[in-house]
Order: structure tokens, then sequence, then C-alpha cells
């Protein structure tokens, strides 16, 4: 799937990463998709965009994998400034044509699913019906919350913190429960409470510790 206004240059350094051999997969998508780009010495910005996954089946084998990981593409300076880089859509069962990536090492400071990505090379079929990644889907779409003494607060699956709307300070607030990635797993108590924005403005992250009556 080379865009043509990407130099051959360009693409060839891209695609450096994945195997050549291509594959078919069932991919299941969350609601999460981001581009940027990786600024070069001498030569414009290599951009691309990823759509993350929430499991895919490796159609040569049927095996089921479960896990987040991404679906990338390289996207143009045109379709970067146009804000056009869509291909996928949240929540969707697609049939894609892919490559792998060769190297699945994590890199320090990245998750998981940084190292578990495929290059798009087409999109074969959308809306295919297969109950295990109908499943996955099912139980991301189900809402997880908890509460404390500040309120109810709503699990963010794709950033994997909690967010909630709480009265503060006569306004309503979105707070965001902070939490380390040790912390995280283990579920013990978050590290901070930040509030994202109060009323109709936003104040950015402002984080503090929570008091102990906060579990």
């Amino acid at each position: 799937m080379t865009d043509q206004s990407i130099p051959d240059d360009d693409w060839e350094e891209f695609e450096a990463a994945y195997t050549k051999d291509e594959k078919e997969i069932l991919v299941v998508t969350s609601d999460f998709y981001a581009a940027g780009g990786a600024p070069r010495p001498g030569k414009p910005t290599l951009r691309s965009a990823f759509r993350e996954f929430l499991a895919y089946v490796d159609l040569a084998t049927g095996e089921v994998r479960p896990g987040k990981g991404r679906i990338e593409w390289p996207i143009s300076e045109e379709e970067w400034n146009e804000k056009s880089w869509h291909r996928l859509d949240s929540e969707t069962i697609y049939r894609l044509r892919v490559r792998e990536l060769i190297d699945k090492t994590v890199p320090e400071g990245r998750i998981p699913s940084f190292s578990n990505r495929f290059l798009l090379v087409s999109v074969l079929e959308e809306g295919v019906e297969n109950s295990d990644l109908q499943a996955i889907l099912s139980a991301y779409r189900e809402p997880v919350s908890i509460t404390n003494e500040v309120g109810e607060f709503t699990l963010n699956k794709d950033l994997g913190l909690f967010d909630g709307s709480v009265e503060w300070m006569g306004n309503l607030s979105l707070f965001r429960l902070m939490w380390t990635l040790m912390i995280r797993t283990h579920g013990t108590k978050p590290l901070k409470l930040c509030v994202l924005s109060s009323g109709n403005r936003s104040i950015g992250t402002r984080c503090s510790e929570p008091s102990p009556g906060i579990a």
C-alpha cells in the first residue's frame, strides 16, 4: 500500500523494519489511533499513522492472539498537512494483508504494543464476522468504574487511566487518576489525582498526592 506521493527512498526506509513476506490476518480495532513523525538530519520528517488493535487472528494457522498492537502505514506530507491519514475505523473487525515487524524487542520506555506492529499492505474486507474477536470487542466495550471519596471514575481502556467529572471549587471538573506502571499492574491505589479541566476551560494537568481515604 505505497502512497505514490511518498518518495521511494522514504518508503524503503520505512518498510525496512518489516518482513518482505505478506500475510493475512483478522484484527479487531480499538478507539485509539494516532499519527506522528520521526525527524531525520538533512531529510524531511518521515511520518506515519497507526490504528491500535485489541487482538488478531493469524489466518494461516487460525490462532487467536489477544493483546494490543498496531497496524501502521506511512503518510505523505500532504496527508499530514490535511490530516487525511485515516485508514481504519474504530471497533471494527477487518481482514488485512500485512507485513510483520522484524524486531519484536520492546525498547526502553515503550509499551509492549509498540513492538506488536504490522505494516498495512491492503484492506481486504471490513466488518468481518468472527466470534473470538467479537467477544474481545464486547469485553472492551464493557465499562469499568471505581468509586471513592472524590467521585466515580471510569477506565479509559486505551490509556489505562481512570477519568471522572466531579464538582471541584464550584465547577464540574475532569479528573484523572495517574498511576505508575507497577501500581497499575498490581491494582493498588493511585499515586496522583490530576485535574485536567475546570468548568469550560482547560487548565492543563495539575496533580497532587491523593488523600489517605482514596483507594
